[in-house]
């Protein structure tokens, strides 16, 4: 499918994620309710936030099935939740929007980095949380598991749109 220049820069501006625009009045309880499935483009260095609820392919290139979400702190995290009509401050000073309920498919480059810090990393108990590097093994399965696929992720993105960096985002 060939993008023309114009709508590439379109689908970037309105579809990454980030503290910037307001959220849609819409709240963020339930997981991903797909009305299809497009390939994610974004520009390299970009930045994402969002999910994983599925595997789409395990051999080269690993695929991932992306719910793309807001992960908000601070002035925006409490203008969002206002506008959701839920509890402002917000609690340990983050809110998560997750208006669009699209699914996007990722490619993850051949020497992704993969960072866990809680869930990922198998974390239970009173210990300090330490992020530590993973295995693309060991995010596919973690991604399959129920805990997996409400675990939010920080992505940045190289040329042609392929994650290079999946980070575990740290929720307390």
């Amino acid at each position: 499918m060939g993008w023309s220049r114009a709508a590439l820069v379109l689908v970037l501006a309105t579809g990454c994620s980030g503290g910037g625009g307001a959220p849609a009045p819409r709240s963020t309880a339930t997981g991903p309710t797909p009305s299809g499935s497009v390939t994610a483009l974004a520009a390299p260095g970009s930045k994402d936030f969002g999910y994983f609820p599925a595997v789409v392919s395990s051999g080269p290139p690993v695929r991932l099935s992306f719910d793309r979400a807001q992960f908000l702190t601070g002035d925006a995290a409490n203008r969002a939740a206002a506008a959701h009509g839920d509890e402002t401050p917000v609690p340990n000073d983050y809110y998560v929007v997750n208006d669009n309920r699209r699914l996007r498919t990722l490619a993850l480059a051949g020497d992704v980095q993969v960072i866990g810090s809680q869930a990922l990393n198998g974390y239970a108990g009173d210990r300090s949380v330490e992020a530590r590097p993973r295995t693309v093994p060991q995010l596919l399965g973690f991604v399959g598991t129920a805990q997996g696929k409400e675990t939010g992720f920080n992505l940045v993105y190289g040329s042609g749109g392929v994650v290079l960096r999946v980070e575990e985002q740290y929720q307390p």
